[in-house]
């Protein structure tokens, strides 16, 4: 089984919106570089049984199964308008689905896998996006149609 390939479609669409001419800057995806920081990822899988798979079924996963797809497209589409040399995801894996960021009995577990990822990612970190001196931030001009 191959790994999912994403749609460049979107992210073409976007790129297109980020180059309006008299309104943006001039810039090219050499100049960006993204090191996105997640805060736990589910692994996620359902079996639904054979009969009963409803909306009472459905419903009670619904908003996580959004949310999962939602962060998965963003993470593909970075990588496939970035590719890897330019966008990092530095994130861990969450043990059940019981855990979560408004999971206030596991606060003290998801910030000791946050260190572990900081840790194991630290020096990565700090050579790709730590080790020179920040651009100049220019501020692109607000105009509102």
């Amino acid at each position: 089984m191959g790994a999912a390939r994403p749609d460049p479609r979107p992210a073409v669409q976007i790129q297109a919106q980020c180059n309006r001419e008299g309104i943006d800057r001039s810039f090219s995806r050499d100049d960006i570089e993204i090191l996105s920081l997640g805060t736990g990822r589910s692994v996620y899988s359902m079996r639904p049984p054979s009969k009963g798979t409803g909306i009472a079924y459905w419903g009670t996963s619904l908003l996580e199964v959004m949310g999962s797809a939602q962060s998965q497209g963003v993470d593909f589409q970075l990588r496939y308008l970035l590719g890897e040399d330019r966008y990092a995801r530095i994130d861990f894996t969450l043990p059940d689905k019981t855990w979560g960021l408004d999971c206030v009995a596991v606060v003290d577990q998801l910030i000791h896998l946050g260190h572990e990822a900081a840790h194991a990612h630290g020096a990565e970190v700090q050579r790709r996006f730590l080790a020179g001196p920040a651009p100049v931030y220019t501020p692109f001009p607000l105009r509102l149609a």
